[in-house]
C-alpha cells in the first residue's frame, strides 16, 4: 500500500438495474434518496420490464433527480454497463432493484476515495446484512458467516480467493 495524502474529488452515481422490479424498487430508490451524503447521480436503466416498475421510477423522477434509461432486455449486467457508461460521476455505487442501502452507505464507502490515503484504490465494499421482502433482519454481517475470507486486500486475493463480494454492498472508480 501506497500512501497517497491527497484529497480525491469524487462524485458518485448509483446505478440501479430495472427488470420486473416494481414490488421492491420504491424502497429501494428511496434508501438512495435518503444518504445523508447523496449520490450525485441516480440512473435506473429499464431493461424492459413487463410490469409497473418503470413507471413507479418515472412518477418519482418528476419529484427526484432521477434519469430513467431503457434498452431491449439484456440482463443486470447489460444494464448495470448502460447505466455506467452514461454516468458523469467518478465513482459508481451499485444497487440491485431488490435491496436497499443503510442511511450512510454511500458515505461510509466514498470515505476511503477521499481520504486518499490508497493509491489507485479501484474498489472498496462492505459486509451486509440480510432482510426479507418485508424488511425484517434475517442476518446481520452476512459476510461473517460466509465460507472466503474478508475484507479483501489485494487483486491477489480477489483472484486466489471466492471474491463474494456482492453488487448492492461495493462502490468502484469509473475506468
Amino acid at each position: 500500500v501506497v500512501a497517497n495524502h491527497s484529497p480525491t474529488a469524487v462524485s458518485v452515481a448509483a446505478i440501479i438495474p430495472l427488470y420486473n422490479g416494481g414490488p421492491f424498487i420504491r424502497q429501494a430508490l428511496e434508501s438512495v434518496l435518503a444518504q445523508t451524503e447523496p449520490a450525485d447521480e441516480i440512473i435506473v436503466v429499464d431493461d424492459w420490464s413487463i410490469d409497473d416498475g418503470p413507471e413507479i421510477v418515472s412518477n418519482l423522477a418528476e419529484r427526484h433527480p432521477i434519469r430513467l434509461l431503457t434498452k431491449p432486455n439484456g440482463g443486470q449486467g447489460s444494464a448495470r454497463n448502460m447505466g455506467i457508461a452514461s454516468s458523469k460521476a467518478t465513482h459508481i455505487a451499485l444497487l440491485d432493484q431488490d435491496d436497499i442501502w443503510y442511511e450512510d452507505h454511500i458515505a461510509v464507502l466514498k470515505r476511503p476515495f477521499v481520504e486518499g490515503r490508497i493509491r489507485n484504490l479501484g474498489l472498496v465494499y462492505a459486509n451486509l446484512d440480510r432482510i426479507d421482502g418485508k424488511g425484517r433482519m434475517i442476518q446481520r454481517h452476512y459476510l461473517d458467516t460466509v465460507n472466503s475470507p474478508h475484507p479483501k486486500t489485494s487483486l491477489r486475493d480477489c483472484l486466489s480467493q471466492s471474491m463474494y463480494i456482492l453488487p448492492s454492498a461495493s462502490m468502484f472508480t469509473k475506468a
